[in-house]
């Protein structure tokens, strides 16, 4: 069964508060939202302040102490490329597709991605709190896989 996800952008982190905080007095669950920021800390330390999910990589495993986008190696030519969090975060955020890199680079450029995974009843409800909340990018996807992008079964 696929696990829905609604997200948007956000210019502030206080406007990405503010949805947060709206998507949790409806009733959405804390553990069911994320907040991917420019640094993997601030994602970590969001989710710390409103004990929603913190997105995948950018809490714990190899990823978390890197730049979100990674690195190409050419700071450091003999340890190589490291991939960062950014691709497996918006994977489990439902960001697949052209739309990955788009967003994902809005993000890396200074934006935040609020992502929500929903039921089939609670998706509607969900875009509608993101576009009150003033968020840009407002769409559906599906939480999917953080290595390979394929839907969740």
């Amino acid at each position: 069964m696929p696990h829905p996800t609604v997200f948007g952008l956000y210019k502030t982190r206080d406007d990405a508060q503010g949805a947060v905080n709206r998507l949790k007095d409806d009733g959405f669950p804390a553990e069911a939202i994320s907040a991917l920021f420019p640094e993997n800390s601030e994602s970590r330390k969001f989710a710390g302040v409103n004990g929603t999910l913190p997105p995948e990589g950018t809490a714990a495993g190899p990823t978390a102490d890197r730049k979100l986008e990674g690195a190409t190696g050419l700071d450091r030519p003999l340890s190589g490329p490291k991939q960062g969090a950014l691709p497996g975060a918006l994977r489990v955020m439902g960001v697949v597709g052209d739309n990955a890199d788009a967003l994902g680079k809005r993000v890396t450029d200074g934006e935040i991605l609020v992502s929500v995974r929903c039921d089939e009843e609670s998706t509607g409800r969900a875009l509608t709190l993101l576009r009150e909340t003033g968020a840009d990018e407002v769409d559906t996807g599906e939480v999917a896989d953080p290595m390979t992008g394929r839907p969740h079964a």
